[in-house]
């Protein structure tokens, strides 16, 4: 994606790199950190991760419904499905 922007920014000599180090640092934080978070809410030896089906089974979800708050698996659910559908449609 970041190849796709270079074609269409302005100064890329100087965009570019400031792009490609803040992709660097989203991708450490959200997806490294998150794991972790999730790892130690969700072990993966957890009878709801085993035998879930669905969302249900889904670390986050479960880590979410531990914490005793009742609407946020549904936003997650609902975050995980606009972040897929926005994925295909970049791929497009």
């Amino acid at each position: 994606m970041i190849a796709v922007a270079a074609g269409e920014a302005e100064k890329r000599r100087k965009n570019m790199p400031k792009a490609v180090k803040r992709v660097f640092w989203r991708i450490l934080f959200f997806y490294v950190l998150g794991s972790l978070a999730i790892g130690v809410c969700a072990a993966s030896n957890d009878p709801d991760v085993l035998h879930g089906t669905g969302s249900a089974a889904s670390p986050w979800v479960i880590a979410i419904k531990r914490a005793g708050i009742e609407v946020l698996p549904s936003i997650i659910n609902a975050v995980v499905l606009t972040s897929a559908s926005s994925a295909a449609n970049a791929w497009l």
